[in-house]
């Protein structure tokens, strides 16, 4: 060991020793007084040796404080620790919840998609069933128009003949150049005469435009046919708006009852 090796030793333990030892103080005292330290000098050194003792002693409580509280945060820190473990657990429950929840809203999502798929499919069976429906009633309408066109026809001419006595007849004609329906056929249709006037009278269940233009044809015809230009009426309990327009262009008279068609024109006898 080197002679600074063992003057650094004498250094950090010579304080504790004289602190401790009294032996060590007499020995430090006999080797003061020998080498000629005088007392004031003595009393210097150890008053700052006391010094030195006191701060020790504060360094060591401080180092005792400082350890407390090195405990209490390695005690916090553990504390720490195990809420940070405990976190990561919920966490990782919250995570497997969550996919739990993402598997029943993707299963939720196909049983949606099939539903809307089965709305879909019972959309399309009802329009189908509907349009069928749509079908018969449409032919069942027909049907019954025409069962109700003929007994119209018939209550008109009982009415025509018992009340006013005039004659009702069917006028038919073939139409060689199919003039009224485009293309050649048999036209006919209820034919009055009364004081000379030819009345061509058509009873329909359901009045449209089309059947306007076809009637007006059908007068046109009569009239190179017989070369009399008839009166045209038509009786009806429903014309459509668009229809009845075009009728009162072409002067066609129209009746929603047949007891409303008059016998007589005004200013003839009898009225």
């Amino acid at each position: 060991m080197t002679e600074q090796e063992i003057l650094e030793l004498i250094r950090q333990h010579l304080p504790r020793l004289m602190q401790e030892n009294p032996q060590v103080r007499e020995w430090i005292r006999e080797l003061v007084a020998q080498y000629g330290i005088t007392r004031e000098e003595w009393v210097a050194f150890l008053e700052r040796f006391d010094r030195l003792i006191e701060a020790v002693e504060r360094n060591t409580e401080q180092i005792s404080r400082l350890w407390e509280a090195v405990s209490q945060l390695w005690e916090a820190v553990q504390e720490n620790t195990k809420q940070i473990s405990l976190l990561w657990e919920a966490v990782r429950e919250n995570t497997k919840q969550i996919s739990l929840l993402w598997e029943a809203v993707r299963e939720n999502t196909k049983q949606i998609s099939r539903l809307w798929q089965a709305i879909d499919e019972l959309r399309d069976e009802m329009r189908r069933g509907f349009e069928r429906i749509h079908r018969r009633i449409t032919a069942l309408g027909a049907r019954w128009g025409l069962e109700n066109e003929r007994a119209f026809r018939a209550g008109l001419k009982g009415i025509l003949e018992q009340r006013f006595g005039v004659t009702v007849r069917r006028w038919r004609h073939y139409d060689e150049q199919g003039f009224v329906f485009g293309v050649p056929s048999w036209v006919e249709a209820d034919l009055l005469i009364h004081n000379e006037e030819h009345l061509l009278v058509e009873v329909k269940a359901h009045v449209s435009r089309g059947d306007i233009s076809e009637f007006h044809r059908l007068g046109q015809f009569y009239e190179q046919v017989t070369g009399i230009k008839p009166r045209l009426i038509i009786v009806s309990p429903f014309v459509e708006e668009r229809a009845a327009d075009l009728a009162q262009l072409w002067d066609i008279t129209i009746y929603e009852e047949p007891e409303d068609v008059p016998t007589e024109r005004k200013g003839d006898d009898g009225q």
